[in-house]
């Protein structure tokens, strides 16, 4: 992640658009470990416990900046098991 990440949450669509905060590199939607906690100075878990607060909001798709769009699932997925 980088300071300049963020994440969009439109509400009359039940959308979230992530940035690069969540991606899909081919095989579905994730929180990318490897690379979470450039320019931020946050530990990657750190991170990832604050995204999880978003399951509360009625969140039905999600557009990452890279990768295809993804449902709720596979949001809750991403958030359980980081990558």
């Amino acid at each position: 992640m980088e300071p300049n990440d963020l994440l969009l949450w439109v509400d009359g669509h039940r959308t979230l658009v992530a940035g690069d905060t969540l991606v899909d590199r081919g095989e579905g939607l994730v929180f990318p470990l490897d690379w979470a906690d450039r320019g931020t100075g946050e530990a990657p878990e750190k991170i990832l416990r604050r995204l999880r607060e978003l399951l509360q909001l009625p969140i039905e798709l999600v557009l990452p900046t890279h990768g295809a769009p993804a449902d709720r699932a596979a949001l809750e997925r991403a958030l359980e098991e980081p990558h």
